[in-house]
């Protein structure tokens, strides 16, 4: 079992620890176990405080089945699968997003993990294997093809006491920093690191604490496999500003012919794999494969998965995490994944197409979005989330997404930048997002601040179907601060932004078919240039919308407190990046008195353009191709 810890005892806005408020005292238990496919099993749950059991529903709901008798519940699935039995409503009942505005009740959830049996598991017999028993120390070296890890609870590398106890605000402060790159701070933390042309076994009774990379560029041919666990839960974050420093849980730089099957990550306190293919593709460096690898994170910055450079196939996935779930093209060059499952309790998004790398093509079919939502549904983006990038990402396809969420806090879709050719097909999503009033603070900024009203036009603080999806070929400034990427404005440049050649086919959000969407008020904002896009197979046309109309300058309080507010509470470290153009005149960040606002500092009320679906086909010259180059890829850090 996992838990949602406490932040600090202070009991502050710093979320440097990470956990989110809402979230406290959560847990989430889970069970393990290798079947044969076709095979039929059959599982009792029953509560362990004695209640009765009256409702329980699987999810995907094509995976499995439940049926309750008796106060408990019966499980039954055939062959590998993974699941999750919702108990009687907690999650399918209760709209447990907004937990920065609304109490909810913590919540418990019990998940199925039917893997795949492994039929080659290594011998501890075999002379071969290298075995390590738990409390031993991990060998950097040896002459084995094989490490196996022993049944019980392995320390990868001894963790500093100040990294793993509980922030005492009243104790001195030693300068702790609990992270990998400073050798000489205190609280330097060790990473374990893994060999080319090794194997890796983690059984499912293994439970290994502590992170993995590899030394340096290049790592190959590795085999990491078993049901077993990596966790991050003893790792306490200490760095907040003016970024989390702590380590990444599994992070490999350079690979090329690897392939990661089986391992559960937990409780992360930062991404939990981050994963970078080789720069080029040849006979020495094949691509690499992930299957069957499951996170469960609690943490923000406990992103799921990413891979970057040549992979072949990322399948079967199960990603409930507190940030984004996974990149689903930036930086990775034609991966095909398939089988996703994501889960988003309190932050971040399903599939976010580019962040740290602006550039890369893929696919995504057969997947699922169970739950998404949001502790503050300011910060939301969507489903599928291009986060104001004017990236080079082109050539994605999207087929048969089911989004299940009775009460999703953020719409379907959120493109804001550039992106060419992406192609969306069988999508459904059962309902509109879920936040249908804006809150008196964001209704009252949003009149000199349209992005309050998530670029809505007019004064309502009514959001007819909750958060609008947006197409919007724009980005709002920003800047690189501190490892983070920050807005420094409110208004879209449109210059050089496109989004070109996207298609919708079978996509419909709570029954509704996306071109009627497209015409409904407050469902879809479109501005900017908008190229080529078809629905079901007829082109729509855009008129050039007009320029957007400055508003009078917001005088300093007002402008900082529309930001502060907004943002403090989660997400200081922006903040306290920002400088004196902005959040530096803010006496709620800095407690200092506002100095006049440079003459430059406008806000602009968004424009929603008007849409006319043509019944003609689409002409092959509609379509950009866009460019993309064979050569070397960004690598990120």
């Amino acid at each position: 079992m996992t838990e949602s810890l406490t932040r600090y005892p202070d009991n502050t806005d710093d979320m440097c620890n990470g956990y989110f408020p809402g979230l406290q005292t959560w847990t989430a238990s889970w069970v393990s176990f290798e079947v044969a496919e076709g095979e039929p099993i059959e599982l009792e749950v029953t509560k362990l405080d004695g209640g009765a059991i009256v409702k329980a529903v699987v999810h995907p709901a094509a995976r499995g089945d439940a049926a309750v008798a008796g106060g408990k519940a019966t499980v039954t699935l055939t062959g590998p699968r993974q699941l999750t039995v919702d108990i009687n409503g907690a999650m399918d009942d209760t709209n447990t997003g907004l937990s920065n505005f609304v109490a909810v009740d913590p919540v418990h959830t019990f998940t199925v993990f039917a893997n795949p049996i492994i039929s080659d598991r290594p011998s501890p017999d075999d002379p071969d294997v290298r075995v390590v028993l738990p409390g031993e120390p991990l060998p950097t070296q040896f002459p084995e093809s094989t490490l196996l890890f022993a049944p019980g609870v392995h320390e990868l590398k001894p963790i500093p006491a100040c990294c793993s106890t509980p922030f005492d605000p009243s104790a001195p402060d030693i300068g702790c920093r609990c992270t990998t790159n400073n050798a000489s701070a205190p609280g330097h933390v060790e990473s374990y690191h893994l060999l080319s042309n090794k194997r890796y076994h983690i059984p499912t009774d293994a439970w290994l604490d502590g992170h993995i990379k590899n030394d340096g560029w290049g790592i190959g041919f590795v085999r990491i496999d078993g049901y077993g666990v990596i966790s991050g839960r003893r790792f306490q974050r200490r760095r907040c500003h003016p970024y989390n420093e702590s380590p990444q849980q599994f992070k490999l730089r350079g690979m090329y012919g690897c392939n990661i099957t089986g391992v559960t990550f937990v409780d992360g306190s930062n991404h939990h794999v981050t994963l970078i293919g080789w720069t080029t593709l040849d006979e020495a460096h094949p691509p690499n494969n992930m299957n069957h690898v499951k996170v469960l994170g609690w943490r923000a910055n406990g992103d799921g998965f990413h891979v970057f450079q040549y992979w072949n196939r990322v399948t079967d996935m199960w990603l409930r995490t507190q940030d984004d779930s996974q990149y689903l093209a930036g930086g990775a060059r034609a991966v095909h994944m398939e089988r996703i499952v994501t889960w988003n309790d309190a932050n971040g998004v399903p599939f976010i197409f580019t962040a740290a790398s602006n550039h890369g093509t893929g696919t995504l079919v057969d997947s699922d979005v169970l739950y998404h939502r949001k502790a503050n549904p300011n910060w939301c983006g969507g489903i599928f989330d291009l986060r104001n990038s004017n990236s080079t990402i082109h050539d994605v396809t999207i087929r048969n997404v089911r989004i299940t969420d009775p009460f999703p806090t953020c719409p379907f879709l959120d493109m804001t930048g550039s992106i060419t050719n992406v192609h969306f097909i069988n999508i459904t999503m059962a309902n509109h997002s879920s936040y249908r009033q804006l809150d008196d603070f964001s209704c009252t900024s949003s009149l000199t601040n349209p992005g309050r009203r998530f670029d809505l036009p007019g004064t309502s603080c009514e959001l007819p179907y909750g958060i609008p999806n947006r197409l919007i070929a724009g980005v709002i400034p920003t800047e690189h601060v501190g490892g983070n990427h920050l807005t420094t404005g409110t208004e879209y440049v449109y210059d050089g932004v496109s989004l070109d050649g996207l298609s919708f086919d079978n996509v419909a959000v709570a029954g509704i078919p996306f071109a009627d969407l497209l015409t409904s008020d407050g469902a879809v904002i479109t501005q900017g240039s908008i190229n080529g896009l078809t629905i079901d197979g007829h082109m729509v046309t855009f008129p050039s919308p007009p320029p957007p109309s400055p508003a009078p300058p917001a005088s300093p309080p007002a402008l900082c407190r529309g930001w502060c507010a907004g943002h403090s509470a989660s997400w200081s470290t922006k903040c306290f990046g920002w400088g004196a153009a902005t959040c530096g005149a803010c006496p709620e960040c800095h407690g200092l008195t506002p100095p006049g606002l440079s003459s430059t500092a406008t806000l602009s009320t968004a424009t929603l353009s008007t849409n006319a679906l043509s019944t003609e086909p689409p002409s092959a010259a509609a379509f950009s191709t866009g460019s993309f180059s064979d050569g070397t890829f960004d690598v990120p850090p």
